[in-house]
């Protein structure tokens, strides 16, 4: 993901909550094209 969304998530959250964040994780799970093929089968 190149655009770094979660920057300005935690510029909103540090405004309203006076909460900042100092470090975060985010994991993706999913499927390539071939493999989905497949599970539609």
């Amino acid at each position: 993901v190149e655009e770094d969304l979660l920057g300005s998530i935690e510029e909103r959250i540090l405004q309203k909550n006076k909460f900042k964040v100092v470090n975060h994780r985010v994991k993706f799970y999913g499927y390539c094209e071939k493999c989905q093929e497949k599970l539609k089968k």
